[in-house]
């Protein structure tokens, strides 16, 4: 739930900002930043679950995640505040 929330809000931030007219740059940018960790670590998954427990493959996943929204919500908080 809380990845389609994200995706939303900076689809939304991206697109219909009205301080700023979207260009298809950043769109793209704003696409990428929710895709890419997919497209990094999806091939490398199945590997990786196989060696380490399932409890420890969370946390790290949750910390990344958190991680990730933390420094998109800067990113966001510095780009309104300009």
């Amino acid at each position: 739930m809380t990845d389609g929330v994200f995706q939303s809000a900076l689809a939304s931030f991206v697109l219909f900002s009205p301080e700023r007219q979207a260009n298809a740059l950043s769109a793209a940018i704003g696409f990428a930043v929710v895709l890419l960790p997919y497209s990094i670590v999806g091939p490398f998954v199945g590997t990786i679950l196989d060696r380490v427990s399932r409890q420890r493959a969370l946390f790290f996943a949750n910390l990344a995640r958190s991680v990730n929204l933390l420094v998109v919500a800067a990113f966001v908080l510095s780009l309104i505040h300009i």
